[in-house]
């Protein structure tokens, strides 16, 4: 393994018009996983979904652009949302359903021997600092650094 991205795996809703948005791939990590993978590097995630569709057309989209899914967690929480919000002027604003607002599968991450196994045989680590923001996540990604 080249690359092994680690954190968010969301759906980030992208407003069409005044009252219309489009369900769209998010996450900064797992951006990058695709992003390496169509650079021709081996790359893998660790992550943790919810086991809804919208869980589905993440891993599914990872799977599509030669993502190793393989360390992602299905989790009984839903699978975190992100609304992009325009604000006036052109700037956005982000609304996310997680943690501290509402329990969802990105915070919920919790890694096991596999995670470590795994990211053993991968020549680098990326973890975006978002992944850091709850616990028990946030302890969890700890223990990948070390």
């Amino acid at each position: 393994m080249d690359v092994v991205c680690a954190g968010e795996c969301i759906v980030d809703l992208i407003p069409i018009d005044r009252s219309v948005y489009k369900a769209c791939f998010g996450g900064a990590p797992m951006n990058t996983a695709i992003a390496c993978s169509k650079l021709g590097l081996k790359t893998g995630v660790i992550a943790c979904i919810g086991r809804d569709p919208l869980g589905s057309f993440l891993a599914d989209t990872l799977r599509y652009n030669s993502v190793d899914v393989s360390r992602i967690r299905r989790s009984s929480y839903r699978t975190t949302l992100s609304v992009v919000i325009k604000l006036p002027g052109g700037d956005v604003d982000y609304i996310f359903y997680r943690r501290p607002w509402s329990l969802s599968a990105d915070t919920e991450y919790i890694m096991d021997e596999g995670d470590v196994d795994y990211l053993s045989r991968a020549r680098l680590l990326h973890i975006s600092g978002f992944a850091f923001s709850q616990n028990p996540a946030r302890e969890e990604y700890r223990k990948l650094g070390s």
